[in-house]
């Protein structure tokens, strides 16, 4: 397993994670909503978005 370890604010590591992983079929409103984090399923393997509050 590789670590990497460098300094990041939440908000760009939530805009990495979301540009590098669902963009492409994310609506845009996601990228600018600070409260909107892409996850994903260990088991299925799938990347899914979820907002802070349901």
């Amino acid at each position: 397993m590789v670590t990497i370890s460098t300094p990041a604010t939440l908000e760009s590591f939530r805009r990495f994670i979301i540009s590098s992983t669902c963009k492409s079929y994310a609506p845009r409103n996601y990228l600018e909503d600070s409260e909107v984090f892409a996850e994903r399923d260990d088991n299925l393997g799938a990347i899914y978005v979820e907002a802070a509050e349901k």
